[in-house]
């Protein structure tokens, strides 16, 4: 928007209505009286002075029409880039409009993280939101939308959890390896199955393997 007011003032006062007029003009829709949009705009022929000095040595003033064939580009280079402009101020206003509505309404919030996190219920989400403040809702969003759907979905219980206070995931399962069961925190500790670094001197990688997968599927 500041690009399209900053060129209105260089070209005086002709470009925020150039593609329009010259869609006007073209559709047929504008008035035979109407003159050229895109000439009127970048003229290609132009009446020019030119200073001389005479045969005495007295300046001598000559009126010439001049080709200006440059504006033949210029004027379907700032159309291309009139329609580009427009373009981005509307993709601009329509997310500032989707952005307020979010700061305005918990219901819109609660409905987006809905639809990243679809398996958490509706209720906790509600409650999550009413906790968040919006900063923390948009930097929230913003590491969403950088991860999987299973990892969303270990994020927003994770915070259900620390926030609300409630287990989204169950207690410790005694029948796993090394007690880790599917409680968030033990997902993320360092010391999770998961996590295990390979020793070169294990005794047989294949069978490393297959305890790895045995945990995973506990975590």
């Amino acid at each position: 928007m500041i690009i399209m007011f900053a060129l209105e003032s260089f070209f005086g006062g002709v470009f925020l209505d150039y593609g329009y007029k010259t869609l006007q003009y073209f559709t047929g829709h504008a008035d035979n009286s109407t003159f050229h949009p895109m000439i009127e705009a970048f003229p290609t022929i132009a009446k020019c002075e030119f200073f001389k000095y005479g045969p005495s040595g007295t300046i001598e003033k000559h009126d010439l029409v001049c080709l200006l064939p440059q504006n033949i580009i210029n004027e379907k280079i700032f159309l291309l880039l009139w329609f580009w402009f427009v373009f981005l101020s509307t993709c601009s206003c329509i997310q500032i409009v989707y952005i307020a509505a979010l700061f305005i309404s918990p219901y819109l919030r609660t409905k987006l993280l809905e639809r990243n996190g679809k398996m958490v219920t509706t209720e906790q989400l509600e409650k999550l939101v009413r906790k968040l403040d919006t900063g923390d809702f948009f930097l929230l969003m913003t590491i969403i939308s950088n991860l999987d759907g299973i990892s969303v979905r270990d994020v927003l219980q994770g915070l259900i959890s620390g926030i609300l206070g409630k287990p989204t995931m169950g207690n410790k399962d005694e029948s796993c390896p090394n007690g880790f069961g599917k409680t968030v925190e033990n997902m993320f500790s360092p010391n999770a199955p998961t996590y295990r670094p390979f020793n070169m001197e294990d005794v047989d990688p294949v069978e490393y393997k297959r305890r790895m997968e045995a945990d995973d599927t506990c975590v």
